[in-house]
């Protein structure tokens, strides 16, 4: 089912953000751009926790406007807690001890908060070892945690193959030439994919993705309690997302960048 595949993909693209996670955030270490332990982790957090703080204020709001008593609207929007506890959203704040389901889309930078934290950790273990031992384990490691159903194991591995990434300078050189010179071949031969990367559109729609990523949903929430799920006040909510996203990105997720740059 299209909805299905829509899910398996976004699924695959968050195991890929884990693995450029994993990439950049050691090249930085690597680098000596994180001299400070301390002041990395400082800026880390403010990095993540900041505009997290920020989506829960938008969850808290809608759910105190608007009572989730309505029921048949659906698994997706009956599956969102129906009152707002404080210990949920204790949790929510923190991510280290998993997440309520208030904001679904919290469940991945859970395990970015936790691999941010023990960035010093993989990239001193991962040192140890040749290159192609690590991605073995790893992958191997994450098999396992799919196999047991165990989802630490699934998915801390991933951001380890980023670190081998950064770890082996010649494989990462091999990678970014092929992949450098693919986009440039799509990018500068085939006319429409360059036309549809240049719209400012799409650009902007780049430079607000986190934003949108953790805002969308009490916003498409509230649209559908409100009109206990019409179609066409659902649509008036997701097209609200996108105002939502560049106001949240404005002034609350840049702020949140320069904070954290502050401490690095």
């Amino acid at each position: 089912m299209p909805l299905d595949f829509i899910a398996i993909m976004g699924n695959h693209a968050v195991w890929l953000f884990f693995v450029l996670s994993g990439f950049v955030l050691s090249r930085m270490s690597l680098e000596d751009r994180v001299p400070d332990y301390g002041r990395y982790v400082l800026g880390r957090l403010a990095r993540l926790y900041l505009p997290v703080w920020g989506a829960l204020a938008i969850v808290l709001i809608v759910m105190l406007a608007v009572p989730r008593t309505v029921t048949g609207l659906g698994a997706w929007v009956t599956g969102h807690p129906a009152e707002a506890t404080v210990s949920d959203f204790v949790k929510d704040m923190f991510l280290l001890l998993g997440t309520s389901g208030n904001l679904s889309p919290l469940w991945s930078l859970q395990w970015e908060v936790l691999f941010s934290l023990l960035l010093i950790v993989y990239v001193t273990l991962l040192q140890k070892v040749p290159v192609g031992v690590g991605f073995t384990l790893l992958i191997a490691l994450a098999f396992l945690g799919a196999y047991i159903g165990n989802v630490i194991i699934i998915y801390m591995p991933m951001f380890g193959l980023g670190v081998c990434l950064a770890l082996s300078r010649g494989l990462e050189l091999s990678i970014s030439l092929i992949a450098l010179t693919l986009l440039l071949v799509v990018a500068s031969f085939h006319e429409p994919t360059r036309w549809f990367l240049e719209r400012r559109s799409v650009q902007w729609l780049g430079l607000v993705s986190v934003s949108l990523y953790l805002t969308h949903e009490p916003i498409i929430l509230l649209f559908t309690y409100l009109s206990q799920a019409n179609l066409l006040w659902v649509l008036v909510g997701l097209a609200t997302t996108l105002p939502v996203a560049f106001a949240f990105y404005r002034f609350v997720e840049r702020p949140a960048h320069l904070i954290s740059r502050r401490f690095r």
